[in-house]
């Protein structure tokens, strides 16, 4: 277990989840489709475009209807030092 692995409780719902961030004593909450951005392997490496496109594959949806939202899930997730 790395010491990001460590640093984060997280508890999830079908509509999101919360994560808690030991180190800064933070709670957050997640929606859907940013809980399901972290599912990527190697979040991290993704553009919005790509996390659209794998997305939309997934849920059979235009990645262009994704692409703002995951922007700015990304956005989020990179504020909160998730990735």
């Amino acid at each position: 277990m790395t010491a990001q692995d460590q640093r984060w409780l997280h508890r999830s719902w079908p509509d999101g989840m919360v994560v808690f961030d030991r180190q800064t004593g933070d709670t957050h909450a997640l929606d859907a489709l940013t809980s399901e951005l972290l599912s990527l392997p190697d979040l991290a490496r993704y553009d919005s475009r790509q996390a659209a496109q794998v997305l939309a594959d997934r849920w059979g949806l235009p990645p262009e209807s994704l692409h703002q939202r995951i922007e700015e899930a990304l956005t989020q997730l990179r504020r909160i030092e998730l990735i």
